[in-house]
């Protein structure tokens, strides 16, 4: 006989004995980041190899009989599975034998942040890793107005919301140069950001405007554009002393000329 002959038996006998071995699974020692609406791995290893046949992966959070995903008799079992992660969730079984036993999950939803557990059974001992999984949003497409008259000028507000974590708020002209400008948050009561931006503006500010919200983490950034036409004719002469114009209503109907909202769903608005 050849050692063809010989050489599933002693396949066997190396996933047998290794099988055999007590392992340890082990998960990344920081949170998992994660963007709403996009597939993310949360890595799980195990110490050794396992062998399709014998080793059940099960993937939980609050209830161990209610896993987000289960990998049991050498299939996956969807019956058991928590129906929110139905049709999301996948695992790499052909790495199985190198130890991966990470999890795959698609369309990431804001529901789906917390701790996760990998736990691992291969008939003869069982160990378990906990990952935790970090959801960040990036908010809603920016919308600059015009919300009326100041002392020496007009304020524009730049509103979005929905965001995680807090964005990084920048109102830059069309020079690039950056302003000064009030910004306010609120946090809805499921943890979601608001933000609304405010900038005051004069007549020698030029008549170009961005407001921009950059995620701090992965620098993904989305954006507001407004354009004025003719900012200097907001501004008449009274007994020889040049004071904002007090007729906005005129103003908001037509001297906005162009307003470009630039983001992963950009909207064009004509006020």
């Amino acid at each position: 006989m050849t050692w063809r002959h010989f050489a599933p038996i002693l396949c066997f006998v190396l996933c047998l004995s290794q099988s055999d071995e007590k392992f340890t699974v082990i998960g990344p020692a920081h949170p998992v980041q994660g963007f709403a609406g996009s597939e993310v791995v949360l890595d799980c290893k195990c110490s050794v190899g396992l062998p399709l046949p014998t080793v059940e992966v099960r993937w939980f959070r609050s209830s161990f009989a209610i896993p987000v995903h289960l990998f049991q008799d050498g299939h996956t079992n969807a019956s058991k599975q928590d129906k929110t992660y139905r049709g999301r969730t996948e695992l790499f079984t052909e790495e199985f034998i190198n130890g991966n036993m990470s999890l795959k999950l698609k369309d990431v939803q804001w529901s789906d942040r917390g701790e996760y557990t990998c736990y691992i059974d291969d008939k003869q001992s069982y160990d378990e890793a906990t990952i935790e999984l970090q959801v960040q949003i990036l908010g809603s497409q920016p919308w600059i107005h015009m919300e009326g008259h100041e002392e020496n000028g007009i304020k524009l507000v730049c509103e979005s919301e929905g965001w995680i974590p807090e964005p990084e708020v920048w109102w830059v002209d069309g020079n690039e140069r950056k302003l000064t400008a009030q910004t306010k948050l609120d946090t809805s009561p499921d943890g979601l950001i608001k933000v609304q931006t405010s900038l005051s503006v004069t007549k020698d500010a030029g008549n170009k405007f961005r407001c921009l919200f950059i995620n701090n983490l992965t620098k993904k950034q989305t954006e507001g554009r407004i354009q004025i036409a003719a900012l200097a004719s907001l501004w008449v002469r009274r007994l020889g002393v040049q004071v904002p114009c007090r007729d906005f209503e005129s103003i908001l109907q037509a001297r906005v000329v162009q307003q470009v909202a630039r983001g992963p769903h950009p909207a064009h608005r004509m006020i």
